[in-house]
């Protein structure tokens, strides 16, 4: 059986030469005989082996004992131990989370803190072939999607979990032949945990209806698997050409491309989006989605709120970007010193005529230039004389012609002389103070993003 596991773990790398891999160590069957199957590897290719223990403070003297197994266990085998003892109770009210999820947010929080003493690190945990049902089944439960209907990877954000193909009954059995002993938690019992209940009621009802259940579920895992990778990589592949950045750096879908593709890549590719932005998409459900997707077919203007951001429909875009309010701003503008505004840099300098070559500058005439100059966001009734434009025009109208999204038009910075607004960096200038061929010099305005 070990050499069923070795051969996993080298079929799906795992594990490296000299890599550092912190093992969930509770003392149980599953972990206890994950740490002899690594120590078993590590005679073939050498890697560090580092045992970590969180004590969730539930079950007493007991949960006391399996701290101290552990710990005697791994000075046995010379393996760096590392003891937590948390109160999970406390936290999961603090955090409002059930035992079950506080318990593991915080298993996975100490494991990392761990791993990342090293670059070269991996987690490894002890789920086997009968967790992979139980969470399968607790995920359609959920009501999830084919991910999480798929259930567990051997291998996901540097967690790896070598035991998947093997059953709990097996682990026992070696151990048992062996002569190895090992902690026994007395809440695996208990019907108090979703899991549990699982575990202990719904598989032996449905092992009445089909004694290969077990096997069928890991069937049907391996399968969609394979399935969702491949939509994994079309979705990927979809994501760079639909989801793109403006020249503001600011986040949009091109519905036009979105609009195109099959409904699942188009649900796919919202929820990437969110795990971008969020890092995760935790209460993230169906509903949120179909709340988006729903958006992309509405009229222009109109908006979701979803994982702390919003979502904008504006013609062929949705806008994804944080409300922000923007305060006035009103900042001089000197002449030969740079100048920072939302994002930008901004200079004006005195040159010759000859010299107007610049691409990201624009000219004024000097004798019709009147200082000061100062850069500001804009007003309530503004108004813009664009170039080459028959007369004013309110500057909302003007942004609107320009296409540019409502949310963004308060960040634009606007150059000011004698109360007009005469140039908005990288969109236009105006029809005023306009370069004379009798002009000795000129004032170069230069803009660059930061």
């Amino acid at each position: 059986m070990i050499e069923h596991i070795i051969k996993t773990i080298e079929k799906y790398k795992l594990i490296e030469r000299n890599q550092h891999i912190i093992v969930g160590f509770s003392g149980g069957a599953d972990s206890l005989f994950l740490v002899e199957v690594l120590l078993e590897y590590r005679k073939r290719v050498p890697f560090f082996i580092h045992c970590c223990h969180v004590n969730h403070l539930l079950r007493g003297i007991e949960a006391l004992h399996d701290e101290e197994f552990c710990r005697q266990f791994c000075l046995q085998y010379n393996l760096p131990f590392y003891a937590f003892r948390i109160d999970i109770q406390s936290y999961s009210r603090k955090d409002k989370l059930s035992l079950e999820e506080a318990g593991r947010k915080i298993r996975y929080d100490r494991f990392h803190r761990i791993a990342n003493k090293w670059a070269n690190s991996k987690i490894a945990v002890a789920h086997h072939a009968d967790d992979q049902v139980e969470t399968i089944l607790q995920n359609l439960i959920r009501g999830a999607a084919i991910t999480g209907l798929a259930g567990m990877e051997f291998e996901k954000a540097g967690i790896v979990r070598p035991l998947l193909e093997i059953y709990k009954e097996d682990i026992i059995k070696y151990l048992q032949e062996c002569d190895i002993s090992y902690c026994i938690d007395s809440t695996n019992e208990e019907n108090d945990y979703n899991r549990n209940r699982i575990r202990n009621l719904l598989i032996p009802s449905l092992e009445e209806y089909n004694p290969n259940f077990k096997a069928s579920i890991l069937r049907m895992s391996s399968s969609l698997h394979r399935d969702d990778d491949f939509l994994e990589q079309e979705s990927a592949f979809y994501f760079d050409k639909v989801v793109k950045k403006d020249e503001d750096s600011f986040c949009y879908l091109d519905l036009d491309l979105w609009k195109e593709l099959h409904p699942s890549l188009q649900y796919r590719i919202i929820i990437k989006l969110i795990e971008e932005l969020k890092g995760n998409r935790k209460n993230i459900g169906q509903e949120h989605l179909d709340r988006i997707t729903g958006l992309c077919s509405k009229e222009k203007g109109k908006k979701e709120y979803l994982a702390g951001y919003t979502w904008l429909k504006d013609q062929n875009r949705l806008w994804v970007y944080k409300e922000k309010k923007q305060d006035p701003i009103e900042i001089n503008l000197i002449l030969g010193k740079d100048c920072y505004i939302n994002g930008y840099i901004i200079r004006a300098d005195k040159i010759k005529v000859s010299d107007q070559k610049k691409r990201n500058a624009v000219y004024f005439s000097t004798d019709l230039l009147k200082c000061p100059l100062y850069l500001r966001n804009r007003k309530n009734g503004d108004r813009f004389f664009p170039f080459n434009a028959p007369g004013e025009k309110k500057l909302k109208d003007f942004f609107i012609d320009e296409k540019i999204p409502q949310f963004k038009r308060d960040r634009i910075p606007l150059l000011i002389s004698e109360e007009k607004i005469i140039w908005i960096p990288g969109i236009r200038r105006s029809n005023w103070h306009l370069v004379q061929i009798e002009d000795e010099g000129v004032v170069e305005i230069t803009w660059r993003k930061i």
